[in-house]
C-alpha cells in the first residue's frame, strides 16, 4: 500500500475508483453470460477498456493496485454490494457513509458494532 504520509491526490481517488468500478463491470458481465442481461459487446469493451487503462498507467497502477490484491479484491465486492443494495431499493447504507465522510468523519477509524434489540429498548 502506498505510504501514509504521501498526499493522496483526487485524480489518484478517481483513478481507483474508475478501477473499482470497471473490474466490477468486467466481473459482472461474466456472471451474466447466458441470461437475458448477457451483453457480449459490452463484455468486450469493457475488458479492452479496463487492459488500455492500466497500461496506460502501469508502472503507477502496480504500486497503488496490485502491492494489496486482497483490499483489491474486497473494494470489488464492496462496490458489488452496495449495488446489490441499489437494485433492491435501498440506498441507505451508502447515504450514511456519504454523509459521515462529507462531515470530515475518518471512517477508519471507527468500528462498527450491531446493537442488539434487548440493549436498544433499555435506551
Amino acid at each position: 500500500m502506498m505510504e501514509e504520509t504521501e498526499k493522496i491526490s483526487q485524480d489518484l481517488i478517481t483513478y481507483i475508483t474508475l478501477l473499482s468500478a470497471m473490474q466490477v463491470v468486467q466481473n459482472c458481465t461474466l456472471e451474466l453470460e447466458g441470461s437475458i442481461y448477457d451483453q457480449g459487446k459490452v463484455k468486450v469493451k469493457t475488458k479492452e477498456a479496463l487492459i488500455a487503462m492500466t497500461h496506460a498507467n502501469d508502472k503507477r497502477k502496480r504500486q497503488m493496485w496490485e502491492n494489496d490484491s486482497l483490499m483489491s479484491a474486497t473494494f470489488m465486492q464492496a462496490i458489488h454490494i452496495i449495488g446489490e443494495q441499489l437494485a433492491k431499493g435501498d440506498g441507505t447504507a451508502l447515504a450514511n457513509i456519504t454523509a459521515l465522510t462529507r462531515q470530515g468523519i475518518d471512517l477508519s477509524k471507527y468500528k462498527l458494532v450491531e446493537i442488539e434489540e434487548d440493549e436498544q429498548s433499555n435506551d
